[in-house]
């Protein structure tokens, strides 16, 4: 009987400090709440750094040789660190700007949600090409135009750059997307709001725009975290128009490719049913030529789509018997800043300072024009 109390009592305290460390614990969370500052998610270098890695720093005579090529590029106390310095370039230029009334809504010319309609710059476009960019994303399109996607080295070949936004998420942003494109005059905006699963949608207003307001031949889509060799991309469209090929869709072929039904990728059996997708080109970079561009336009609101742009494409193009070809030297899968003459595209640029030093050893080596 005596050991029956003994082993009740000890319960009763062992249940007893079980609680009490239980309170302490959550006393101690909720006081280290009340008393710990939120952070300001809008200015946060998390939120709108890329440096994903230790950011590499561009030293003086990196930016000396950039400064050489004529590239316009910013003073050397600007740091490519965080979003920051780019909004307050913008702030500063004009701190009461107030977009149009039209930018980033609807347009009831457009059969997507493309906003824009002013035409391209030139009466003829060889090569067009197109960077889907987060809008919020201002360094890494600046990066772009001061180095592989410099408009004057650009002219020479006949090609064009233009950067593809949505509407962005966080009020007041729309205001720095409108003084920069007062100020460069180089975004293609669409309104569906700029989140992961519309990532789709960009692409298809942006092959609206250039169906309707560009004269070009060629097309290359891809991102604003991917390096393009201007020197060897222009050498592939020289031996393209040797192939004369009817309908061109080409770039770092995928094929086989599971569709999955868990994680971040899931596509449910409503959206896609079969098991496997067809033939697609990697999103990161790939080209069209005309012909391939309007007949997919033709197919754009025939199917349904889906968060995975690349995917969408190769269905598109699959059913309209378009085949996808592989193209080689469209690297897809590199997260490093090592220089590789070869490449055509480079995906992806952990940051834009590695973004610089790429430019700089690519035109050292002479695989990059300036």
């Amino acid at each position: 009987m005596r050991e029956k109390y003994n082993i009740n009592r000890l319960k009763n305290i062992t249940y007893f400090v079980f609680i009490l460390i239980y309170g302490i614990i959550a006393f101690f969370a909720a006081y280290v709440s009340i008393n710990t500052k939120p952070t300001e998610s809008k200015w946060s270098t998390e939120e709108w750094s890329y440096n994903r890695k230790k950011p590499v720093t561009l030293t003086k005579e990196e930016r000396k040789f950039l400064g050489h090529q004529n590239l316009n590029i910013l003073p050397d106390d600007i740091q490519y660190k965080t979003q920051e310095p780019v909004r307050k370039i913008l702030k500063e230029q004009n701190i009461f700007y107030r977009p149009h009334e039209i930018f980033m809504k609807p347009n009831k010319l457009h059969k997507t949600s493309l906003v824009t309609s002013t035409q391209c710059k030139s009466n003829f476009v060889k090569l067009l090409i197109l960077v889907a960019s987060k809008g919020t994303n201002y360094e890494r399109r600046l990066a772009i135009r001061y180095t592989w996607g410099d408009k004057t080295t650009l002219k020479k070949f006949s090609s064009e750059l233009y950067f593809l936004v949505s509407k962005p998420i966080l009020h007041g942003e729309e205001n720095y997307i409108a003084k920069e494109q007062e100020i460069f005059g180089d975004l293609i905006t669409g309104s569906d709001y700029d989140d992961y699963d519309n990532v789709v949608q960009k692409t298809i207003f942006g092959l609206e725009w250039v169906s309707k307001y560009c004269n070009f031949k060629y097309l290359l889509k891809t991102d604003d975290d991917v390096f393009v060799y201007t020197k060897t991309i222009f050498k592939l469209i020289e031996n393209l128009d040797k192939q004369n090929i009817e309908y061109l869709y080409t770039g770092n072929l995928v094929q086989n490719a599971y569709v999955l039904r868990e994680g971040k990728y899931k596509i449910t059996e409503e959206e896609y049913s079969l098991k496997y997708y067809p033939p697609y080109a990697s999103g990161g970079g790939y080209i069209l030529n005309n012909a391939t561009v309007h007949a997919l336009m033709s197919k754009i609101n025939t199917y349904s789509t889906f968060k995975m742009e690349d995917v969408y494409i190769g269905i598109l193009a699959h059913h309209l018997h378009i085949k996808a070809t592989n193209q080689s030297h469209f690297e897809m899968q590199s997260d490093d800043c090592l220089f590789k003459a070869v490449n055509v595209v480079q995906h992806e640029i952990p940051t834009t300072d590695c973004m610089y030093q790429l430019f700089i050893k690519c035109v050292k080596e002479e695989a990059c024009h300036i």
